[in-house]
């Protein structure tokens, strides 16, 4: 039996037989192996390579069979494989036969995008770096983390904030939860730990008017916490009494809010006479996004016809636009950019928002533009208001010719005060731009506009000015709507040593001038800076009424109200 060998040896003949001595042998082998298996090189981990390799896939196109499309129209090529196997957000989504199981192309709404790629990379390979990122992008990180259920990152994201938390960005963490809580309200007030939260932290809550939610469902959550908390009783009488009664049902008030004692009759009564006699009174919850249009399903908004407009204007050249946003928003900014049949120089109109589409007093008039000339974009600050319905009368003289309107509406972190009694705009920064729709009507140039597009440095004896002749004509500005203006800087030319004089007279209309600054008997070189009483303010008149060189005005630069403070003398 020489010839036999076992794992290369030969077997010894030693009457064990064969098949017991490769047993036996192979029993050896195993011990050998389980003790190399147990020494430090048998244990490989390669996930550096792994997460390369993953992070590749993540940046190419290649094999994707879903695009996530955010709503800035950002996209990203992924695999719903990979995307299951990390979230269960994703795996009930693509998996579970919702509608996106079936599509190529999904919308995730409210996602930041910048975020958002660093999430989704972070779910390819595992890693993710948070240096030098900005905290509002931080707590965009944690939001997503806890949408798509990655607990890790979660972990992660919190433990580093413990770090780096200071007094200087707290505030904003705070804010962050408020505005977190608010956009998710009636999840938070459905989820078991809101009867752990303090009272504190409740009254923030309840008295946000973006804490918008159902409001009986909120006085449900309250009740709830009150039996959770039953010591805290002087607590739980505060957050009754930010529960908003007018805000609910008659009938719910009856069936639902009374039976449980924790309301007297007369709060009850006077929520009823407020919903029947004091509508404006309502203390209205709503919606608030920032800086993001609420009605992007509004593309283009055609007027309404003759017949429904009569509802709500007795004039016979009026449009009327009418949108419903389909629930309360917090909105302080509306911005309009009609469409014309014809080319118009000047309009004017007002614009109405509410929260009934009632054609008696139920509108609150936010601007009243009707004795003004506007042109272009109209952007129409308001106090932040909660706001259901929008309201546009515009005249329109040849009627007919107003085709449709482009609308936005917003919550803006960028606004500009407003005079309360005539609701003008009472602009804080240079309105006569291009970006402002401003234009130049009269005055020669080499370009049209060269006197309001913000280059103060490139002019020479040729171009970079705007002009007219002395004796004849002007240089006249038009901003695109009413501003509420008391100072502008001017920049006379000033490329030798010459002088001018002239004077400033501004309109709303054309017809009716007033003279702000009268420097006929100057002499006047380079900038200029002129202070004056606050009026409104649609067209700018800039007559030169000497040169010392020749008969023509040159202005190289126009800004009101100025850039920087003017000292008054």
């Amino acid at each position: 039996m020489s010839d036999n060998h076992a794992f290369g040896r030969p077997i010894v003949d030693d009457g064990r037989g064969v098949v017991e001595t490769m047993r036996i042998e192979s029993a050896a082998i195993s011990n050998n192996f389980n003790a190399v298996n147990n020494c430090s090189k048998s244990d490989v981990h390669h996930l550096e390579e792994l997460s390369q390799s993953f992070c590749e896939v993540f940046k190419s196109a290649e094999h994707s069979d879903v695009t996530l499309v955010l709503d800035d129209g950002t996209e990203f090529h992924s695999h719903r494989l990979i995307l299951a196997i990390r979230s269960s957000f994703f795996r009930a989504m693509l998996y579970n036969g919702f509608q996106e199981s079936h599509q190529k192309r999904i919308t995730l709404h409210e996602t930041n995008s910048n975020a958002f790629k660093a999430i989704l990379q972070y779910m390819y390979t595992s890693k993710i770096d948070f240096s030098g990122v900005e905290l509002d992008i931080l707590l965009e990180y944690l939001s997503l983390a806890h949408r798509y259920d990655l607990g890790q990152l979660m972990t992660a994201i919190s433990e580093y904030f413990k770090e780096i938390l200071k007094n200087e960005n707290l505030c904003n963490l705070i804010e962050y939860c408020m505005q977190y809580s608010d956009k998710y309200a009636e999840q938070l007030l459905d989820d078991p730990s809101f009867s752990r939260l303090t009272s504190d932290s409740l009254k923030e809550l309840l008295a946000r008017d973006s804490f918008f939610a159902n409001e009986l469902k909120i006085f449900n959550a309250v009740r709830n916490w009150h039996k959770s908390n039953p010591s805290l009783n002087d607590a739980s009488k505060e957050l009754l009494e930010l529960v908003r009664l007018p805000l609910i049902s008659q009938t719910d008030l009856l069936n639902s809010v009374r039976p449980s004692l924790l309301i007297d009759a007369d709060a009850l009564l006077d929520a009823i006479e407020i919903q029947t006699q004091k509508p404006r009174e309502i203390p209205y919850r709503g919606c608030k996004c920032l800086d993001t249009n609420i009605i992007p399903q509004y593309p283009n908004v055609q007027p309404l016809s003759r017949e429904v407009s009569s509802r709500y204007t007795n004039e016979e050249n009026v449009s009327v636009f009418y949108v419903d946003l389909g629930k309360p928003f917090i909105i302080n900014t509306i911005s309009l950019d009609f469409i014309w049949k014809s080319e118009v120089q000047s309009f004017s109109y007002q614009l109405h928002v509410g929260m009934e589409n009632r054609t008696d007093g139920s509108w609150t008039l936010v601007a009243d533009y009707s004795d003004y000339d506007c042109r272009g974009i109209q952007r129409v600050f308001l106090p932040d208001s909660v706001v259901r319905f929008i309201l546009i009368r515009v005249n329109d003289p040849i009627a007919s010719r107003l085709e449709a309107s482009r609308i936005e509406a917003m919550y803006s972190s960028e606004t500009m005060p407003v005079d309360t009694a005539s609701k003008v705009i009472v602009p804080h920064r240079n309105i006569t731009t291009i970006e402002h729709h401003a234009r130049v009507v009269e005055g020669v140039s080499r370009c049209r506009n060269a006197l309001i597009n913000g280059d103060i440095t490139t002019y020479d004896w040729d171009s970079g000015y705007t002009c007219h002749q002395i004796g004849s004509g002007m240089i006249m500005i038009q901003l695109a709507q009413p501003y509420i203006i008391s100072s502008m800087r001017i920049l006379l030319w000033n490329c030798d040593d010459r002088f001018y004089s002239y004077y400033v007279a501004v309109s709303t209309n054309q017809d009716d001038w007033t003279t702000i600054v009268d420097r006929t008997n100057d002499e006047c070189r380079g900038w200029q800076e002129l202070l004056f009483d606050p009026l409104p303010v649609v067209y700018i008149k800039l007559v030169g009424t000497r040169n010392s060189i020749n008969e023509v005005f040159h202005v190289v630069h126009l800004e009101a109200p100025s850039s920087v403070p003017i000292a008054i003398k």
